[in-house]
């Protein structure tokens, strides 16, 4: 057995905070109660952090997860490589897909997005793979 503020707590930390960006108290007490009796404290964050976005799929306020830094995010790219990428983490980039050998990206659009930084990502490849598509200005 957990508790919800173990459940809320646990969403907050995986997901750096925007959990408390982008929905009220309410959403996610609402979210924790569901799952209190499902769930223990050993729980990992990431299936906590993915049962939220599927728990706000059917809603007028859904979300997405970052594939690179795990934020959750109302607007991104999907990409078949990498999965979601946030939207702003993306928008400096030049989106000349064919000219990196990339397909097409799709582009969802939510409002009210928190997004991800480049240099927030670990991966130095992938840090390095994006880096080459971005359009210094």
């Amino acid at each position: 057995m957990t508790t919800i503020q173990s459940i809320l707590s646990r969403l907050t930390e995986v997901v750096s905070g925007t959990d408390k960006e982008l929905y009220t108290e309410d959403e996610l007490n609402k979210f924790a109660t569901f799952y209190l009796d499902k769930w223990d404290e050993n729980t990992s964050e990431d299936v906590i952090a993915e049962s939220f976005t599927d728990f706000r799929w059917d809603t007028d306020r859904t979300c997405r997860r970052c594939s690179i830094c795990g934020k959750l995010m109302r607007e991104g790219y999907i990409d078949n490589e990498y999965g979601y990428v946030s939207l702003n983490e993306m928008a400096d980039l030049t989106i000349d897909a064919s000219k990196y050998g990339l397909g097409i990206l799709k582009v969802e659009q939510v409002k009210d997005f928190k997004a991800c930084q480049l240099s927030e990502i670990e991966d130095t490849e992938l840090q390095a793979f994006l880096s080459r598509m971005y359009d210094k200005k």
